[in-house]
């Protein structure tokens, strides 16, 4: 466990979330509430560079969920290994409000996912009282995104595997060997292991490029960094999220995916976060 104790680390968390959640507070006490995440998010852009330039040790991954046929909680359409795999992505609900459910669209953007249904099931399983006082907040510190993220839903998709990359040291989607692969790994290059690369820019500054090493490469060195207009992220480049929920037994958060700009998915359905973790 990261840090003070799980008692004391409960106990502030919900004194919190509960300020946050309550638009009955005064400012400042949401002001301060909120000084305090920005402070948690900050390490986290850190601690993730620190880990992706190699100068300390990334934590174990193992519990990151591959798209293989023989993993029994990926969600397939039809036969595993041979069907269309089910994904979410936290978002925007106007992004998608129009759109019914089985209507095949185009990704109009580089699309983050995560398998379905792993996020429903882990982010109430780490904190459950964050899940349901603040469900937007507890889904953007699993997914490593800031407490200040304005997405307020989870789209659901069909995806073919052949569309989606693992933006991660190796971009293949049916294993993660990362702590085999680590030291050589990041002091050369990363493993292109699929022909695909995200279609949009890797951070703020670049161009698109169809170079997945050039793409990974330009990312690291961008993402992290404070003074770059639509960043920092806790990008962590070893295939999860970077969950930085201090009640968080460690930092792997989701397994995260791409799915690239223009790519065919089926939509499934739009949930708004606060609906999304009930039973």
């Amino acid at each position: 466990m990261r840090g003070f104790g799980s008692v004391r680390r409960a106990l502030l968390l919900l004194a919190l979330v509960f300020a946050l959640a309550s638009p009955s507070r005064g400012a400042s006490l949401q002001d301060a509430t909120l000084a305090v995440y920005n402070g948690l998010y900050a390490q986290a852009v850190l601690s993730a560079q620190a880990d992706l330039a190699h100068l300390k040790e990334p934590p174990s991954a193992a519990s990151l969920w591959d798209i293989d046929a023989d993993d029994p909680r990926i969600l397939w359409s039809g036969t595993p290994g041979q069907s269309l795999v089910q994904v979410t992505t936290f978002t925007k609900g106007v992004y998608y409000q129009s759109f019914r459910s089985g209507q095949t669209i185009t990704a109009g953007a580089d699309l983050w996912v995560l398998p379905a249904p792993q996020m429903k099931t882990e982010v109430p399983e780490e904190d459950p009282l964050t899940a349901a006082l603040n469900p937007r907040l507890a889904t953007a510190m699993y997914l490593g995104l800031p407490p200040t993220s304005a997405n307020d839903s989870v789209a659901t998709f069909w995806a073919s595997p052949d569309v989606l990359l693992r933006p991660a040291v190796d971009n293949a989607i049916d294993r993660h060997d990362l702590p085999a692969s680590y030291s050589l790994t990041l002091q050369t290059v990363p493993a292109a292991s699929r022909a695909l690369t995200p279609a949009e820019a890797p951070a703020p500054g670049f161009s698109p490029t169809s170079n997945y090493v050039e793409w990974f490469q330009e990312r690291q060195s961008a993402i992290f960094d404070f003074s770059v207009k639509g960043g920092p992220y806790p990008w962590t480049g070893l295939g999860y999220t970077y969950d930085w929920n201090p009640v968080a037994p460690d930092v792997v958060g989701g397994s995260e995916f791409v799915a690239p700009k223009g790519s065919p998915l089926v939509f499934v359905s739009l949930t708004p976060v606060a609906d999304y973790y009930k039973k």
